[in-house]
């Protein structure tokens, strides 16, 4: 019955490649965050010249919604989102 080889790597110097040797200028992941959320809700646009894209294509594709025997349809008009309750700093110290 054949054994198994092992095989052993020397690493004899240390790598470090979390050195970064040229300066450059990381970008902002919060911003890229919060500009993609905006362009997914488009809540700065009037709601009958919304863009289909977004949470907007996403219910312009799923309705209208028709019964089985086609009786009743539920149809999508537009959609709103409220003020929230709390603010970013009540939230953070609520916990």
């Amino acid at each position: 019955m054949p054994t198994p080889e092992t095989h052993f790597n020397r690493c004899d110097r240390i790598r470090k490649f979390g050195l970064l040797k040229d300066d450059f200028e990381l970008s902002n992941l919060t911003q890229i965050q919060t500009e993609s959320f905006a362009r997914f809700l488009q809540l700065d646009e009037d709601p009958r010249h919304r863009a289909e894209h977004g949470i907007e294509g996403i219910l312009r594709e799923v309705f209208p919604v028709k019964s089985y025997d086609e009786q009743f349809t539920l149809e999508y008009v537009k959609y709103e989102l409220g003020k929230p309750r709390y603010t970013p700093v009540e939230c953070r110290n609520s916990g």
